[in-house]
């Protein structure tokens, strides 16, 4: 009888605990759009590319349009996030110098911003390198059809057209792949980017067109 009892127990209890990692890995997803742009060209001919992977590709600029999701219980549908990153050296060299400042969207209330910090901690840290600073911003990432448009309070901004279909670019000249997991993901043109804050001791203002973005989905 002890013995049917115990295992009783043990069911109810394995029971629970599985209830509980389940619920755990559910309140740690998210999905939404995926944004990213660099100072050298992903879609170009061979003799472009090997110019520029020793001479750019130095920053980037990265950005996150949450749809759904929650992280650590709080949701996150509806928020923004965006990075820029700088380094010494080709960013797609994993250079171990690269500094990061992460803007996370002011509108998130204390909660979503923990949360957001404990997302990029988690799933990014080797991406973002050194973080030179975390700050709250009015981050507005949204499309007119093929047409991107992020923008960081005064401090950043990244205007894209995103190629139609995955056809509509030659894969073999495609050098590089996006810095994060992403899905669907299309080349884009970048038509402006720019950059100005002291937190990093870089800045531009670059309004020549090149195919230097990624578009597409990420879920974590």
């Amino acid at each position: 009888m002890r013995t049917i009892k115990q295992a009783f127990i043990s069911g109810i209890l394995l029971t629970a605990m599985t209830s509980a990692t389940q619920a755990g890995v559910k309140s740690n997803t998210a999905q939404g759009d995926y944004l990213e742009a660099r100072s050298a060209s992903v879609y170009v001919g061979g003799c472009h590319y090997s110019n520029e992977a020793v001479t750019a590709g130095k920053t980037a600029t990265l950005a996150w349009r949450f749809k759904e999701g929650q992280w650590n219980g709080v949701a996150l549908s509806g928020l923004n996030a965006v990075a820029i990153l700088d380094s010494a050296q080709n960013l797609a060299d994993n250079a171990p110098d690269r500094q990061t400042v992460l803007y996370l969207d002011a509108k998130a209330t204390p909660a979503q911003a923990t949360a957001l910090r404990s997302l990029f901690t988690q799933k990014y840290s080797a991406l973002l390198g050194h973080v030179a600073a975390i700050k709250p911003a009015a981050i507005d990432i949204h499309n007119d059809g093929l047409d991107y448009h992020v923008s960081v309070d005064k401090v950043a901004q990244l205007d894209v057209n995103r190629y139609p279909c995955q056809h509509c670019t030659e894969d073999f000249q495609i050098w590089y792949q996006p810095f994060v997991e992403a899905q669907d993901v299309l080349v884009g043109k970048t038509t402006h980017t720019a950059y100005h804050d002291s937190a990093l001791n870089t800045s531009w203002d670059d309004s020549q067109e090149a195919n230097s973005a990624f578009v597409g989905t990420f879920a974590i």
